[in-house]
């Protein structure tokens, strides 16, 4: 076993029985069996969550420097609050290093995305229409930059990673058919995230300061 396999090993041991320990609550004894459940669960989960980490690329050292500076073992949080989810932030850097505007077009659905998962089917057929509408024009923007629907999917995979979320976003594109058409009619504008586009654009030829 190498010597960083090893070290993995033991972060997740680490943090499994951390969560063995806080699942008993203090004061309340648990079972061999039920300690012994919940920590085989915790190991699968830590494992998985590993695994799931992006490699870094082999010519990462050529990357563009915002993408260099990016926290390079990132959560499922979005720690910057630019309202990018860290780890999806990276995946999408790593996906287009040297393509502003493709990165553009993966932050553009993204974000429809979060904007849909707000959405519940109670609120007014405008505000539906309008979040689903978002969706469809990130969509058409991801294929008038020419990234491939594998490449939107591991995305949209990252995005709606609860099944819940899933529930959620199909719920209301489901919601379509049954709205009036006239809610969807064309505004004269790109489908594309001009403003997006600009700040990738900006970011690509960004240099740090020493």
């Amino acid at each position: 076993m190498t010597s960083k396999k090893v070290l993995v090993e033991r972060k997740i041991k680490r943090k499994v029985m951390a969560r063995v320990l806080l699942s008993s609550g203090i004061g309340i004894s648990i079972t061999a069996a039920v300690a012994g459940m919940v920590y085989a669960q915790s190991v699968e989960h830590f494992k998985t969550m590993e695994d799931k980490k992006l490699e870094r690329p082999v010519n990462f050292d050529s990357f563009p420097a915002f993408i260099r500076g990016m926290n390079q073992e990132p959560a499922r949080t979005d720690s910057d609050n630019n309202g990018l989810r860290d780890d999806i932030q990276l995946k999408i850097a790593y996906q287009y290093p040297f393509d502003a505007n493709k990165r553009a077009a993966l932050i553009q659905y993204y974000e429809s995305l979060i904007q849909l998962l707000r959405l519940n089917t109670e609120m007014r057929e405008l505000k539906i229409s309008y979040g689903i509408m978002q969706v469809n024009k990130a969509l058409k923007c991801l294929q008038s930059e020419g990234v491939p629907e594998d490449v939107s999917l591991a995305i949209k995979e990252m995005a709606l990673d609860r099944d819940a979320l899933l529930v959620r976003h199909d719920e209301i594109l489901a919601m379509e058919p049954n709205l009036p058409p006239e809610l969807f009619q064309r505004r004269i504008e790109s489908d594309c995230n001009l403003l997006l586009q600009n700040n990738e654009q900006s970011l690509q030829s960004w240099v740090p300061n020493d």
